[in-house]
């Protein structure tokens, strides 16, 4: 009898040892995820980026409402008293000089097009750099049950 006693009182020792420890580390971690300190000096670039990815944003799109102008107050009236035949020729003429512009061969110059090519790749190498840096910034472990993720040209070998 006094050895199940014994034995049960080990136990709940056992048990209390370690419920503390797992309580003093979620208290470290939630300490740690709150303080505004640490994740300014640890996420202090990508708040930077995002700020500045707003900042262009929202500056572009104020130059270029100011570029392109308001309409006038005659054109918003003279557009609401189109009838319906007239909305019909307007958009008969757009869809032509639409397809005119799609048929030439000179639509678009050689460069703009590789430009464009150029900046796509750049903006999706860059976005695929930005997420491997956080990542690899992560404090989840694979005992969390997070996977590193493997560097640029390796493979991952899979089990099947």
């Amino acid at each position: 009898m006094g050895e199940a006693t014994a034995e049960a009182k080990r136990q709940v020792e056992l048990t209390r040892v370690a419920l503390e420890s797992d309580i003093d580390r979620i208290v470290a971690k939630a300490r740690h995820e709150l303080d505004w300190r640490a994740r300014l000096r640890r996420d202090g670039f990508r708040i930077v980026l995002v700020a500045g990815v707003v900042v262009v944003v929202v500056g572009g799109s104020l130059a270029l409402r100011s570029a392109l102008g308001r309409p006038a107050e005659g054109a918003t009236r003279r557009n609401r008293d189109l009838d319906s035949n007239d909305l019909a020729k307007q958009i008969k003429a757009l869809r032509h000089e639409v397809a005119e512009l799609r048929d030439s061969d000179n639509a678009q110059p050689t460069w703009m097009k590789l430009a464009i090519r150029a900046a796509t790749a750049a903006a999706a190498a860059a976005g695929t750099a930005a997420a491997r840096q956080m990542l690899e910034r992560s404090p989840a472990t694979a005992a969390d049950g997070a996977y590193p993720i493997p560097a640029a040209g390796s493979e991952a070998k899979r089990g099947h």
